[in-house]
């Protein structure tokens, strides 16, 4: 790992809480840009927070997933649309397409970057007992 990276695994344990996982942990505003990479939804997941190799996972799966569409849309855009498009619209939209498509590339060199982090700040203990707030609620009746 290295600091031009500009990512700086720590590890981190629950205060008072001997047994719980060592989490690491990275500069906030590399989590808040794996964020901006995700659906909003993944905020509200204390995982993603505690783990962050788990958010750069996400991450890449959606990326690669928004990757996959967007060559769907470029092989399609012509025959779906050119009937309906001004002649010059249609290479417009193409290099539309090959803008966004540059800029996933590049978050996913981003994302690469602080999960090669991650994985050189090693694997975290696991517990022998599940901290509490990641416990099921049992089923009431």
């Amino acid at each position: 790992m290295n600091e031009q990276d500009g990512v700086t695994p720590i590890r981190t344990q629950q205060p008072g809480r001997p047994g719980t996982p060592v989490a690491v942990m990275f500069d906030p505003r590399a989590a808040e840009e794996l964020y901006e990479l995700c659906p909003p939804g993944y905020r509200n997941h204390e995982v993603l927070r505690r783990y962050p190799l788990l958010l750069v996972r996400l991450a890449r799966h959606h990326l690669q997933a928004e990757l996959a569409e967007l060559r769907q849309e470029y092989s399609d855009l012509r025959r779906e649309l050119s009937e309906h498009l001004p002649v010059h619209a249609i290479p417009q939209a193409l290099a539309v397409y090959r803008a966004e498509a540059a800029e996933i590339h590049r978050a996913f060199d981003r994302v690469a970057v602080l999960e090669r982090a991650l994985y050189a700040a090693g694997p975290p203990r696991t517990p022998a007992v599940e901290p509490e707030q990641d416990r099921p609620t049992p089923p009431t009746r």
